[in-house]
């Protein structure tokens, strides 16, 4: 028998959400659901969409128990929510949100098969709007381990995204760390967040993450995290960094001591105090309003680091509070063994910027205690103390102008298992720091995009591509003959693309269909590594960032392959690239066989991030047959498959498929589907005629 789930619910004013909340409950795959209202004193109808659920949730099987309080806030109301429960495993949720089919199964049935486990955790998509108007963004994956030491101060730090909803507690765990006796609750406006996932982190417990959004946060303007004024943002990071501090002092000393909370703190502080000035960056307050704020964190740096001379505003502002928040978190986080901290300069030189951001580390467990006079990796890699570098040292890279620091170093240096820390000065507020080497270092990537009549979606496309954090690529369009208007906005969005160092090419050509379109762009590549994008989805800011930087990593590897989201009008369906994740990655030949000839799984090819020079070698660009209109994914992913290559599989959904109703792959009629068969499997035998004799016999007997 399944073991209860016991899902809270605070309730307050939700009328025009909460029955899509309902409906999501319902149509949960897990039997055994406690479902916790609390009415936190609604007065828009919400109590009356409850009662006519209630038959429904009991109905389906669900134990539901209605609490109805004066308006409390939503502190109150999940407390007085969690005393109520009784399951084996408790998670929250919110009003206005919604949840994947799988929420409970996924996350309750990993913890009830694996008993060593005290908690799970998913990630989660972000939506706008409602019914068939809702539009969707995924979160940053939260990407968490539980084997990392500084999980609190990560949280705090907002590296990672983990609201309280998307937590699965086993109960046991969950009294263990006293959550419910610590919980802050005078304040009727404050999160609960703070209260509940600092012990819940703190406390050490062993969890599982799952990279799936399986969690549908309503993003609107009602949200508690939306602000319309400044007065309410800086009311809002006031109470919340309150709240962090009254959960970091609730700590035990066996969990915490005095050193250790003073530390967590801190880092709340800080945290808080840049996130009011990122909320006011994007509100454009008055310039000397923001100014203000950036004086107040320096003026918090100048204490916390005892800087000598002291920073002032004009030294933060040449290089963005982002910058500094980013040395600040270095200079927080610590850790057990201390060994050298290395700083490599350019010849007996360090810009202003850098004299500062030393000046932040001053004090701290990343105080430099030797400079290494080297100008770029090439010097570094042959210092004569590079030997000696042991994984209790620390290397931060200050390289002044242009700074060259490869893949190649920094895999070495990871070799070592010392921390290294890179500082390029190619900070601006629309591009984001890399983990890896700086711009002009990056292997260029070609991103192919075949254009015909998007003209109302291929804007979503371009901006999401403009916010990709790798900084070197090159964006192919093939406008495929449109009379829609999509060339023109082509046009008006090259200029964009220009500004923020995105080649562009664009090919205009008489419309062949998809084949012909992909073909073309495939030929005018020019990067590294090539993938193909279609110009009615969306990227995730990740995407090339996480695809390329592996294969930049990791030359054994030949193409990547990532998961995505199916985005429909009022739903997100998570696919995985592999239905067994435990598939091995010589497997991958046959099991790309099975998917496309016995069409068990359909592989998108946007998915794949491909060397170019494996692209070539697999005879893909000579043997691609382009008389066909529709589809093209058999030849190009069945080709690459069949010359032998080695596969990486990212389990993140970095690709958003934007299902509409001008899809090529919507087959509306008989005629349709008929047609899309045909053309698949002339494909499938043109693609197999091209291949290795010994590939064509397995490809032949499997049509």
């Amino acid at each position: 028998m399944q073991p209860r789930v016991s899902m809270v619910m605070p309730c307050y004013n939700k009328v025009e959400y909460i029955g899509e909340m309902f409906d999501s409950i319902i149509e949960q795959t897990w039997n055994n659901i406690e479902i916790i209202l609390v009415n936190d004193g609604s007065n828009d109808g919400t109590r009356e969409v409850i009662a006519g659920y209630e038959a429904k949730f009991r109905a389906r099987g669900f134990e539901t128990i209605i609490i109805d309080q004066q308006n409390a806030g939503v502190c109150a109301a999940a407390k007085a929510g969690l005393a109520h429960m009784t399951g084996e495993y408790v998670c929250t949720v919110d009003a206005d949100d919604e949840l994947d089919p799988e929420y409970v199964a996924t996350l309750a049935g990993f913890l009830q098969e694996n008993e060593a486990y005290d908690f799970a955790v998913c990630d989660g998509v972000r939506y706008t709007g409602s019914g068939n108007q809702k539009q969707f963004q995924t979160f940053n994956p939260s990407r968490i381990a539980d084997d990392d030491p500084y999980l609190v101060e990560r949280w705090l730090f907002g590296d990672f995204t983990t609201p309280p909803w998307i937590y699965m507690i086993r109960t046991a765990y969950f009294r263990k760390c006293r959550i419910f006796e610590t919980y802050y609750t005078q304040i009727a406006t404050g999160s609960h967040e703070p209260g509940y996932i600092i012990p819940l982190l703190a406390y050490g417990g062993k969890f599982k993450y799952f990279p799936r959004p399986l969690y549908h946060f309503n993003f609107t303007e009602t949200s508690h995290s939306r602000f319309d004024r400044f007065e309410r943002a800086q009311q809002y990071c006031d109470e919340y960094n309150m709240l962090c501090a009254i959960a970091i002092e609730a700590l035990p000393a066996g969990i915490a001591d005095f050193g250790r909370k003073s530390l967590l703190k801190k880092a709340t502080a800080i945290s808080n105090l840049v996130r009011l000035y990122i909320l006011a960056d994007k509100m454009r307050i008055a310039s000397d309003r923001m100014t203000s704020i950036l004086g107040n964190i320096v003026e918090y740096a100048n204490d916390l680091f005892s800087i000598d001379p002291p920073m002032a505003t004009r030294d933060v502002c040449d290089r963005g509070a982002y910058s500094l928040f980013k040395e600040m978190q270095y200079a927080l986080y610590g850790r057990g063994e201390k060994g050298r901290v290395i700083v490599c300069r350019a010849v007996g030189t360090l810009s202003t910027a850098n004299v500062a951001r030393l000046a932040c580390l001053k004090g701290t467990h990343l105080e430099q205690t030797e400079f290494w006079d080297v100008g770029d990796s090439d010097a570094l890699m042959q210092h004569p103390e590079l030997s000696g570098i042991t994984s209790a040292d620390t290397i931060i890279a200050m390289w002044a102008d242009k700074p060259k620091c490869t893949a190649e170093t920094i895999q070495i240096l990871k070799e070592t298992g010392c921390i290294l820390i890179l500082f390029p000065e190619l900070w601006t507020s629309n591009r984001k720091s890399l983990p890896i080497a700086p711009c002009a270092q990056l292997p260029l990537v070609s991103i192919v995009m075949p254009c015909y009549n998007k003209l109302d979606f291929i804007s979503s496309m371009f901006n999401s591509i403009l916010i990709q954090t790798w900084s070197n690529i090159e964006l192919i369009l093939v406008n495929d003959g449109s009379t829609d208007g999509t060339r023109e906005i082509i046009t008006d969005w090259l200029p964009k693309f220009r500004e923020h160092g995105i080649a562009v090419v664009v090919v205009d050509q008489e419309n062949r269909g998809l084949p012909g379109a992909v073909h073309e762009g495939l030929k005018r590549a020019t990067g590294e590594f090539i993938c193909q994008v279609d110009a009615d989805d969306e990227l995730d800011p990740e995407y090339v960032a996480t695809l390329a930087g592996w294969l930049t990593e990791h030359p054994e590897y030949d193409w990547a392959v990532c998961d995505m989201l199916y985005v429909y009008e009022r739903r997100v369906v998570y696919h995985s690239y592999l239905a067994n994740p435990a598939t091995p990655e010589h497997a991958v030949f046959s099991h790309l066989a099975e998917s496309f000839l016995l069409y068990k799984i359909k592989e998108p090819v946007h998915e794949y991030m491909v060397r170019a020079e494996y692209m070539k070698r697999s005879g893909l660009l000579e043997n691609y047959f382009s008389d066909v209109r529709r589809t093209q994914e058999p030849q190009y992913v069945i080709t690459l498959a069949a010359a032998g290559g080695r596969l990486k599989h990212i389990p993140l959904p970095l690709y958003r498929y934007m299902q509409n109703d001008q899809m090529m792959s919507i087959r509306k009629t008989y005629e349709d589907f008929r047609e899309y068969y045909e053309q698949y499997f002339v494909i499938v035998h043109k693609t197999i005629e091209g291949l290795r004799a010994e590939n064509r016999n397995i490809f032949s007997y499997m049509v």
